[in-house]
């Protein structure tokens, strides 16, 4: 069914960790730029979450679902900034570093925040930023700076690179060096991992193959189509995987 009103939005989407909102990304024509907005998917109504005239965009819950992390120019270039979903407080700078940077996913224990870093000349590193401060770990440096996410129990990293030719989703431990799993067979753009599921698109639907974990090592399974989708911008599964 559709959600709130027609507007243009900006990708990615975001579910709150319960499932009952949404975090997205809204051009305002007036300004010329997007800000966040938090559909409530239960009363499907819409509330402005940041109001500065500088992009804001790229929004991501975190685990336990009171705050948000998102990206903006209003310091000249692309960084992050944290605010409070119940609060009245304004947003904070949370991380600025070397490049423009774009949150893509918080760790299940709320210790990292995975954001894509754009090097100069091309490429991206994907960093895990402390929450609590400290030094930024580079997990891996990827063709691709907006699909990756973590597994449920924070143990692996879901990504998408097309370093092959071919934008594919990859699986590779969050912590150390180790192997990587090719996940999609025919294109993975944005992959979550819900579940026991990965979920991806590949540009004529959205699909999802299972997973599971032993020791260090993990198995995946064969492909399946959900749904046969066009011009599809960005998607979101709930934790709980009843809905995308």
């Amino acid at each position: 069914g559709q959600l709130a009103e027609m507007a243009q939005y900006d990708d990615p989407i975001h579910l709150s960790p319960d499932g009952t909102q949404a975090a997205v990304a809204i051009f305002d024509s007036r300004v010329g730029t997007p800000d966040i907005w938090v559909l409530d998917l239960k009363r499907n109504l819409r509330t402005r979450f940041t109001t500065d005239t500088a992009a804001d965009n790229n929004p991501l819950w975190s685990p336990d679902g009171k705050k948000i992390v998102f990206s903006s120019t209003r310091r000249g270039r692309v960084v992050l900034f944290i605010k409070s979903v119940g609060g009245s407080q304004p947003e904070e700078l949370f991380y600025s570093g070397a490049g423009d940077n774009f949150a893509n996913a918080w760790s299940p224990d709320g210790k990292h925040v995975l954001s894509a870093q754009l090097i100069t000349g091309g490429g991206w590193d994907v960093l895990a930023i402390p929450v609590d401060g400290g030094k930024p770990l580079q997990v891996m440096r990827t063709s691709t700076g907006f699909g990756a996410s973590f597994s449920p129990n924070g143990r692996w990293v879901v990504y998408d690179s097309n370093d092959s030719g071919q934008r594919d989703a990859f699986v590779i431990p969050f912590r150390g060096s180790g192997r990587k799993w090719q996940v999609s067979t025919a294109g993975g753009f944005g992959p979550r991992w819900m579940g026991k599921h990965i979920y991806y698109f590949n540009e004529r639907a959205i699909m999802r193959s299972e997973v599971s974990e032993q020791d260090s090592t993990i198995s995946i399974g064969n492909e399946e189509t959900l749904f046969v989708v066009n011009e599809l911008v960005d998607f979101d599964a709930s934790s709980d995987e009843t809905k995308l």
